[in-house]
């Protein structure tokens, strides 16, 4: 019965978004249905439902609203963002609108990229690129620690930081909370930055309230979104993708592409390694299901045909 529901839910995203990955994710998944009985499998599809949703409402929003801004264009990447902002009046008005607008904004960034139309022209003509070269400022030689990192890991893996906002898919806003609160890896908040934009990594709670239930704290899209991260760690020179095992510790990341697709979509710390002359043993720690010392081995057993991508941090 639980494949059958599965299969029903994977049919219902192919035709809803058909501009999305959810064609994608339809095909690559499907033949993996046995193992969505999992957490991390059954909030992956819900945030691909979300964004599906979330196009529906924006566009119905832009109609209402008398705006007729095409798809792919650079009026309607703005509006998107704009209504798709963690610190905008929708998600206090209705969190459950806004939620869905923001799946679909991050989902349309990866089809159209981050860009407006100016920022276009300007790479055109070389004088501008879209991603940031500028190293991490400060840092370096030893700055990260990764004893830190791994025992806030330990310590928020069950129960949940009451700072944060708790997010059904909160494995990429674990691990930076692991980053800069363990590991001593500062924010980065550029005031000519969009939320969106990867060179910026922030996160501000408003308030004291438990995690953010008056929906009034910020955050860019680097702290929660695992592409995104991946480009804030690469681009900063904070982290580099290492080809093997071997070349990880203790306090760095490993990413996971379901698929795969080529969009990557799980975030989790490393929080032991095992090494003898032979063999390098990784232990994973991670949020969305909230598991501790997860063997790497028993993550590409259970999904066979998923791609990893290891980081390791150089901060």
């Amino acid at each position: 019965m639980l494949l059958v529901v599965i299969t029903m839910l994977l049919s219902s995203i192919l035709f809803v978004i058909p501009n999305s990955r959810a064609d994608e994710v339809s095909t690559n998944l499907g033949t993996q249905a046995e193992n969505y009985a999992d957490e991390i499998m059954k909030v992956h599809l819900e945030e691909v439902k979300k964004a599906q949703e979330g196009k529906k409402i924006f566009e119905t929003i832009l109609k209402d609203s008398g705006i007729k801004a095409k798809y792919g264009s650079e009026e309607y990447w703005k509006k998107l963002i704009e209504l798709a902002d963690p610190a905008g009046e929708l998600r206090k008005q209705d969190p459950e609108k806004w939620e869905k607008i923001y799946e679909y904004a991050y989902e349309y960034s990866l089809k159209y990229g981050k860009k407006t139309t100016k920022d276009k022209q300007e790479d055109k003509d070389g004088s501008i690129g879209t991603k940031s070269t500028t190293p991490f400022p400060g840092g370096g030689g030893g700055a990260y620690n990764r004893d830190g990192a791994v025992n806030y890991a330990y310590t928020y893996v069950y129960n949940y930081n009451k700072a944060y906002h708790k997010f059904s898919a909160d494995c990429t806003n674990f691990v930076s909370q692991c980053l800069k609160e363990g590991g001593g890896i500062p924010m980065v908040d550029e005031w000519w930055n969009g939320y969106w934009d990867s060179d910026d990594w922030f996160y501000y709670r408003n308030g004291s309230d438990d995690y953010d239930s008056k929906n009034d704290d910020s955050w860019s899209w680097s702290w929660v979104k695992v592409e995104s991260l991946y480009e804030h760690l690469t681009n900063r020179g904070i982290g580099q993708v290492v080809p093997s095992v071997d070349n990880l510790e203790i306090g760095d990341i490993i990413q996971m592409d379901f698929g795969p697709d080529g969009v990557y979509d799980h975030s989790m710390i490393v929080t032991k390694v095992e090494r003898t002359a032979t063999k390098t043993k990784i232990y994973l720690t991670y949020h969305t299901e909230d598991k501790k010392d997860v063997p790497l081995s028993d993550l590409k057993a259970k999904y066979p045909k998923a791609q990893f991508r290891y980081i390791h941090i150089i901060y």
